[in-house]
């Protein structure tokens, strides 16, 4: 049964719903159900009979996921298709997700808005009126499991172990609090300041920024929320919980989170002081060179700019896939000079594979395109017995136990015999990546993209040619790429005179900078174990 085609024109009813499948549900009434086969797993669903007006949405969705019940155990007893656990959710789970809309079918019909609505569980007992409105099921959502593995409520257990997690707030280490103390799961609060209207999290990786259409509660502004209103139940309506700053789903590690609507205000406006500069210019619209630009002048020489890259800095922990030897001296070399790295992004490019280069295109609205800078700021942990790279080719021999063996199937699983040699990789190294460039806007996939462009995709970067890394726990797989925030620091800001709260007289304060800085770091990745016993058994 195929899906709907697109709202591209009117449509009749008839037509839309030729060849449903048909469900008794008693009293004369019917559901009926369009795109169960559907490739991108969405029904529409809608009731039919006598008694129409008194089915409610709950039980069409019971319905439905009776039928997908069916249509999976044939799968499984007839194609031996596998399926992981939860990844078909009972109805009540799809209504929690919020992976259930309400939508206009008569407006579809005239290729009209269809005002889609996110349905919930408390509109579970609600009676659409069935002769216009349909329901739109995704019943096999997107899940990220990861969202439960740790206590969104609770600090970091590195702030109080091996200092694995560093806090510093003007030079000081902030109080954390007793009742803050992680349990069985580990927390993911680094620091919150519940008056300025932020938090520092140690994001987990797999884990999106906000809903998707399919699932709007696994993603870190919802279980962050959630979290607040349970630490804050009294001021809830004063949470305004929202990024300021872009982050990949795939990344791991610091990221900063606005709580007030003024802190974000703040940040943002930091973030666009640099405004009145020449927007986009920089060092790579005068050099295409990857190792021209000299050290320190991530500034422009303009020493008016007030812009971000003096507030806020971000810093990126990596494991790269590296060819060869020389790959790694041309690493080594582009540390060492602290050169700027410059490459070209086109903006108007939506795929999931941004494509990076050293030379804007000519013509072709070539002339858009916006310059992205990064910089190699450390090769391996930093240590005087840093591990400088570490094989991961299987030994001629195909000795299983060898440390090149183990690492690489530490790394990218043990399902192939050479997983770096597919790859067609020979080595694997650790660099710390830090953004630069008149304005600190972080590009999506930025990072992942400018390092694959030179060369050196990272560990467990599927869309840019780094492998995959698979982890499994709790019944639940998941993938995972070796690309951590390691390091945020900013200025502190401050409520302005006459403004202290934010809330008082009926307005809206405003936040200023103040010179007490705030810097947080990660000691550690989830690489880390694995590159320290590399390093013991050579």
């Amino acid at each position: 049964m195929g899906g709907r085609r697109g709202n591209s024109g009117q449509k009749s009813k008839e037509d839309l719903w030729k060849g449903a499948i048909e469900l008794d549900i008693g009293d004369g009434n019917i559901v009926q159900l369009i795109g169960m086969d559907s490739a991108v797993h969405v029904v529409f669903a809608r009731a039919v009979g006598k008694t129409s007006d008194t089915v409610s949405i709950s039980k069409v969705v019971r319905a439905l996921v009776d039928e997908e019940y069916r249509h999976v155990v044939k799968d499984i007893l007839e194609k031996g298709q596998h399926v992981e656990v939860d990844s078909h959710p009972p109805a009540e789970q799809l209504m929690d997700l919020g992976a259930v809309w309400l939508i206009n079918e008569t407006a579809y019909t005239k290729g009209e808005d269809t005002h889609a609505h996110r349905l919930s569980r408390k509109d579970e007992g609600t009676i659409p009126d069935w002769e216009d409105e349909t329901l739109r099921v995704h019943y096999v959502p997107d899940r990220f499991h990861m969202a439960h593995e740790v206590d969104w409520t609770k600090y970091c257990k590195g702030l109080l172990i091996g200092e694995t997690v560093q806090a510093y707030v003007a030079g000081g280490k902030p109080h954390v609090p007793m009742t803050g103390l992680p349990d069985s799961k580990d927390g993911v609060i680094v620091y919150k300041d519940d008056d300025l209207g932020f938090a520092i999290l140690s994001k987990p990786g797999g884990l999106p920024s906000h809903g998707t259409k399919s699932n709007h509660t696994e993603n870190i502004t919802h279980m962050f929320d959630e979290a607040l209103k349970q630490l804050w139940p009294e001021n809830h309506r004063k949470i305004h919980v929202t990024l300021p700053q872009r982050v990949d789903a795939e990344v791991n590690g610091l990221i900063v989170v606005s709580t007030r609507k003024e802190f974000a205000t703040y940040l943002n406006s930091t973030k666009d002081a640099s405004s009145d500069q020449k927007d986009h210019q920089s060092p790579g619209d005068k050099s295409s060179s990857e190792e021209e630009q000299p050290a320190g002048d991530d500034r422009g020489n303009n020493e008016n700019t007030t812009a971000i890259c003096a507030d806020l800095k971000k810093r990126y922990r990596c494991l790269v896939c590296v060819r060869d030897l020389d790959g790694l001296d041309k690493i080594e070399r582009l540390q060492e000079s602290g050169s700027i790295i410059t490459q070209f992004v086109d903006p108007k490019h939506y795929g999931a594979r941004r494509k990076f280069v050293r030379n804007k295109p000519k013509g072709g609205g070539g002339d858009n395109w916006l310059p992205c800078h990064i910089r190699i700021v450390q090769v391996g942990d930093g240590g005087p017995r840093s591990l400088r790279a570490a094989c991961v080719t299987q030994p001629e021999d195909g000795d299983n136990v060898h440390p090149d063996s183990v690492l690489a199937h530490r790394l990218w699983g043990s399902e192939k015999a050479a997983p770096a040699e597919e790859l067609g990789m020979g080595y694997v190294m650790q660099v710390e990546v830090e953004l630069v460039g008149l304005r600190l806007e972080e590009r999506t996939r930025q990072v992942r993209g400018q390092l694959a462009a030179l060369g050196y995709p990272v560990v467990g970067d599927t869309l840019y040619g780094g492998g995959t890394c698979v982890i499994g726990g709790h019944r639940h797989v998941w993938k995972r790429m070796a690309l951590q925030c390691c390091e945020v620091s900013f200025m502190e800001p401050k409520w302005m005179e006459g403004s202290a709260d934010g809330d008082e007289k009926g307005g809206h304060g405003m936040l200023e900078p103040t010179d007490r800085l705030c810097h947080f770091r990660l000691g550690d990745a989830w690489w880390t174990p694995y590159l320290d016993q590399y390093n013991l058994s050579v």
